[in-house]
């Protein structure tokens, strides 16, 4: 991933928009078992891609920036080709929080 240098205006927005996404995500109840929002980082009890049971990860904000610019960089969609950002929906979330926590989406 190239480096992006950020003011820290454009990065606090670019943050709270992530943050929003991530606010109001919507999660499949057979992956995730809880999302825990707290102190600029998210505690997620998620299935293990690997193994058939559950684990629990915590991202901080910069994670999930940093998820949303590689992203973004690579053109990825979602939800029938919609910007993780620009054309927001429930689904947001979830595709940030899969890039932030396996580094690729696993789950559809």
């Amino acid at each position: 991933m190239k480096t992006i240098k950020l003011t820290n205006e454009a990065y606090d927005r670019l943050a709270l928009s992530v943050w929003e996404a991530i606010e109001s995500g919507a999660y499949d109840q057979e992956v995730y078992d809880e999302v825990v929002m707290h102190d600029n980082k998210v505690t997620v009890v998620v299935l293990n891609p690997h193994k058939d049971k559950m684990m629990t990860r915590t991202v901080t904000i910069g994670t999930l920036v940093r998820a949303y610019l590689s992203l973004d960089e690579s053109n990825a969609t979602h939800c029938g080709g919609n910007h993780i950002l620009y054309e927001p929906d429930a689904c947001s979330g979830d595709t940030l929080l899969q890039q932030a926590l396996f580094g690729e989406i696993i789950y559809g």
